[in-house]
């Protein structure tokens, strides 16, 4: 089965801050988002890498570093000055996400993985509805299991 593309929230635009780019990436179900230099804004949708609009411009290397700027806390970005790289937990009213600040030869690149707050149904994976009556075939042994070892 192939994954429809969502209907995307707002058109191709450079944005001023992560949050942007994250809401977008959050409305459609993206588990990542990816800034860098002489990249569109790519996020990874149904497993797959890529544009989050296909007529993008490419970020440069003074959009990244502004991006940083704007949400990379100052212990982070003393981090990322010594060492090169940063890895943080990063919120905002959307998600939380795992964040790599990386300085790459061209500029700052920052990735975003979405960290998931909600358990997802068997339903909302698409699980085959065998693999449904296993679940309830093994809590309802279990439950037979202990009624016989209290009597």
């Amino acid at each position: 089965m192939i994954a429809k593309s969502p209907e995307l929230p707002v058109k191709s635009q450079t944005m001023r801050h992560v949050d942007d780019y994250l809401e977008v990436g959050q409305k459609a179900g993206a588990s990542d988002v990816h800034l860098a230099v002489n990249a569109q804004p790519i996020w990874r949708l149904h497993g797959r890498l890529e544009p989050i609009w296909p007529d993008a411009p490419l970020l440069t290397a003074e959009q990244t570093a502004a991006l940083a700027e704007a949400f990379v806390p100052d212990v982070y970005k003393n981090e990322l000055n010594t060492r090169g790289d940063s890895d943080f937990a990063y919120e905002n009213e959307f998600a939380r996400y795992r964040t790599s600040v990386v300085r790459q030869r061209l500029g700052i690149e920052i990735v975003f993985r979405v960290i998931n707050s909600r358990i997802r149904t068997m339903d909302e994976l698409g699980l085959p509805e065998r693999l449904k009556l296993l679940t309830r075939y093994q809590n309802q042994h279990c439950v037979l299991h202990s009624a016989k070892i209290r009597t």
